[in-house]
């Protein structure tokens, strides 16, 4: 029986070892990658394209039976809410919302939070605690958002869109717009009447 030098042995064995090495992390690989790693896209709220288009916003919140719809007319925006019941028609702040349009549209990084509705209620994006927000274009909705509870350790808010089921976490100035459902927030100070 002929004796292999101890270098070659050596070399044989470590080469052995990289070859299993290798071919045992390429048959882990696929399971390295946790299912319980949150999903994060960056995204925006309504599509930059749209932001024109709205002709009418809806800031419904069912749980307070408070509503807040501001309509497009003529270039100028007009607004109602559910507390003079429809009846008052007050115009609108174009700055309010003109920034409440462009933080919609701005991107922001979407963590997704949960998958299933039986966790909608939790973070409070079902239909009866959500606070739903509807932007339509001639009659037709064009996007809704149902936002949630606020996180304030990480300053995020919970919230779900009308097309998908995922419930996602974001950081947004959008929130300051959203939870104003009052009609002295969104008119225009000059042309209301102070009472």
């Amino acid at each position: 029986m002929k004796k292999i030098e101890t270098k070659k042995a050596f070399l044989i064995f470590y080469g052995f070892d990289i070859l299993l090495l290798l071919i045992v992390a390429i048959f882990l690989l696929p399971f390295s990658k946790s299912k319980n790693t949150p999903t994060s896209i960056s995204q925006s709220f309504l599509d930059e394209n749209l932001k024109k288009e709205i002709s009418e916003i809806r800031i419904l919140d069912k749980k307070n039976q408070l509503r807040i719809s501001i309509y497009k007319s003529e270039g100028q925006w007009l607004g109602t809410d559910s507390l003079s019941e429809d009846t008052i028609f007050w115009p609108a702040d174009l700055k309010t919302v003109q920034n409440f349009l462009d933080e919609m549209t701005k991107e922001n990084l979407w963590t997704q939070k949960a998958t299933n509705v039986t966790s909608w209620k939790k973070l409070g994006v079902d239909s009866s605690n959500a606070v739903e927000v509807d932007f339509r274009i001639d009659s037709k909705t064009a996007s809704s958002i149902f936002f949630g509870f606020a996180d304030d350790l990480n300053d995020e808010i919970y919230f779900r869109t009308s097309k998908d089921g995922t419930v996602w976490q974001t950081k947004t100035q959008a929130e300051n717009f959203v939870y104003e459902k009052k009609a002295d927030f969104w008119a225009d100070s000059f042309f209301v009447p102070l009472c």
